[in-house]
């Protein structure tokens, strides 16, 4: 983000690098593992699809000048307003947005921007009834598509910021499982049905397992046409231990792709306890990526790779 932007870019790839390299060990006691050089990124600038601002508000000792309805950001330490007319990370047509809203949405709080990079669709949320506001306003989803898959993304459901890069994670995936056709991958944590969907290409099945009722009816639409995708609300353990067995195993994969707070232990006891062939796990926080990773390793897993991206 904004904090990393004095560094120069090939720099920025080793510290992020040491970073992942610096939990795993400190953490889950993994300093032997080879982690792979960051996979950089093709856009260094200009690359979210996703902003969240907050909207000025008059300053509580008056003093300040004051300016209704302008879009900024929250100073990360002294927690005060800072307005900002260009954010050099987002998409080009965020900005141009940015720029339009400027001084008419006083109605509001907080705004969010979300771009469908590969689509040109987009969503503001939230609904604006104020006659200046300059665009459509109230969206409940937009669509983004991913190596030639379009997909549904509600306002409250999560989707990678970083398009481009969230395809090649998405490559990265399909390759270390390792599919010819015959296996059952498990999506846990599925969200939108993101994996299941770009799997399902090549696994016999996939039950993609997902507890949020917004990002599981954005999947339903995902994986419309799907014959081999099913979905499950369902706590991923539960899921786990009645697939995961002793005899199906061996024809078992698992994408484990969990928020910051990683997997829950009833996830991790029930992979344990009647272990799939493969595991790929995509983490968005080291620190909680290498405590699970410690705890697969304590049982019968080991590491093949470690790929920042």
């Amino acid at each position: 983000g904004c904090q990393w932007q004095h560094v120069r870019y090939d720099h920025q790839l080793d510290m992020k690098r040491e970073i992942v390299v610096d939990a795993l060990d400190r953490i889950g006691g993994l300093g032997h593992i080879n982690v792979r050089p960051m996979l950089a990124s093709t856009d260094q600038l200009e690359y979210r699809n996703h902003a969240r601002f907050t909207i000025s508000r008059p300053p509580r000792d008056r003093e300040e000048a004051w300016r209704p309805g302008r879009l900024g950001y929250v100073h990360r330490e002294t927690r005060r307003y800072v307005e900002i007319d260009r954010c050099l990370l987002m998409a080009p047509w965020i900005n141009e947005s940015l720029a339009a809203l400027q001084g008419h949405v006083a109605e509001t709080t907080q705004l969010s921007l979300r771009y469908g990079a590969n689509t040109g669709d987009w969503l503001l949320q939230p609904t604006m009834r104020a006659a200046e506001v300059p665009m459509v306003s109230g969206q409940k989803h937009y669509t983004e598509s991913l190596l030639g898959h379009t997909f549904q993304v509600s306002s409250p459901s999560f989707f990678q910021v970083n398009t481009k890069q969230a395809e090649q994670m998405a490559v990265m995936v399909i390759d270390a499982l390792q599919l010819t056709g015959c296996e059952t991958v498990v999506d846990a944590y599925a969200g939108v049905g993101t994996f299941a969907v770009l799997v399902s290409d090549t696994a016999a099945q996939v039950i993609a397992v997902e507890e949020s009722s917004a990002a599981l009816a954005d999947a339903h639409v995902n994986v419309e046409g799907l014959d081999n995708v099913e979905l499950q609300r369902a706590k991923t353990e539960d899921v786990l231990m009645e697939i995961c067995t002793p005899a199906a195993s061996a024809n078992v994969r698992v994408i484990l792709d969990p928020p910051r707070a990683g997997c829950m232990p009833g996830t991790l006891a029930a992979l344990i306890a009647a272990p799939p062939e493969r595991i790929v796990y995509a983490s968005c926080d080291p620190e909680t990526l290498a405590r699970d990773l410690k705890v697969l390793t304590d049982g019968p897993f080991r590491i093949e790779s470690v790929q920042p991206i």
